[in-house]
């Protein structure tokens, strides 16, 4: 069960279920989804930074936890291998291009 401020909120449904996410995880303040759309197979990347204001920032391989903190900044990045290019529609891995975005969204 997740908590914000304390209470308990009722977890949404797992990841995977909903639209293929092949692992979720952790490293430092960053959580990570890659994946597969279930119908077309199109791959899709999430990435989520914290950065905590005088607190600290820990977890588990897939959780992020903030202690401690007077304000939390979040920084959510996300792409998919789509180009508009016939008839494969595939472009390049979407893991380099999000985690760019993030870095530079966290600095």
């Amino acid at each position: 069960m997740a908590e914000v401020r304390g209470k308990p909120v009722e977890d949404p449904p797992a990841v995977g279920d909903v639209c293929g996410a092949q692992r979720l995880t952790r490293e430092g303040a960053r959580l990570t989804v890659p994946g597969n759309l279930n119908d077309n197979q199109m791959r899709f990347e999430s990435q989520l930074h914290m950065t905590a204001e005088s607190g600290s920032v820990g977890g588990t391989n897939t959780k992020v936890r903030v202690d401690n903190s007077d304000a939390v900044t979040i920084v959510l990045g996300a792409g998919t291998d789509h180009a508009d290019t016939h008839p494969a529609y595939r472009g390049e891995d979407p893991h380099e291009r999000v985690t760019k975005v993030v870095d530079r969204g966290v600095q």
